[in-house]
């Protein structure tokens, strides 16, 4: 039954990456095309940004008089990207955890963890607003990359994890679009 669990679970994050994608395309074409259609490439430097080194900070890219979305829809964006990629490695966990040493260790300790939160579920809320605030520190390796794996290690299921990630993207990025402000 476990293998079966992984399998809905896994229609679930497949279906999920996938309505994020389309219903992404659909605010941004909304959004954009009400505010400024000209400069579009940014949004697409801004969603790298997210992804990558400069991560949550690039709401401020917002400010640019240059971007189309102001640093609200960067925040959105944000959210969005976040939470796609983490959907996006935890469906590839899988190959990751077959692999010796850290595989073997990191499987090793998801599954000890899950233990303990079965047997102790106010554990689990805990892991879930752990993983969050890991998410919404803005450090490097605290967005969807390193809250992926925190939750993995905390014993969450994949979506608990992606959940944990989505809300502490939110936390973050609003924390950042109201400072820009």
């Amino acid at each position: 039954e476990d293998a079966r669990g992984r399998g809905r679970e896994t229609k679930l994050l497949f279906a999920l990456g996938l309505g994020i994608l389309i219903a992404s395309w659909v605010v941004f074409s909304l959004w954009v095309g009400r505010t400024r259609p000209d400069n579009l490439h940014w949004v697409w430097i801004e969603g790298i940004a997210l992804a990558s080194v400069p991560g949550k900070f690039a709401v401020f890219g917002g400010l640019n008089p240059n971007s189309p979305l102001d640093p609200w829809g960067v925040a959105l964006l944000g959210v969005a990207v976040d939470t796609f990629l983490a959907i996006t490695l935890a469906l590839c966990l899988e190959p990751f955890l077959r692999l010796p040493g850290i595989g073997t260790w990191l499987r090793d300790a998801h599954q000890k963890a899950s233990r303990a939160l079965s047997e102790y579920p106010r554990l689990k809320r805990m892991a879930f607003w752990g993983t969050a605030f890991f998410v919404a520190l803005p450090l490097p390796g605290s967005g969807w990359m390193g809250g992926t794996f925190a939750g993995q290690l905390l014993g969450l299921s994949r979506t608990m994890g992606i959940a944990a990630i989505a809300v502490g993207t939110v936390m973050v990025t609003a924390a950042f679009a109201a400072l820009a402000e």
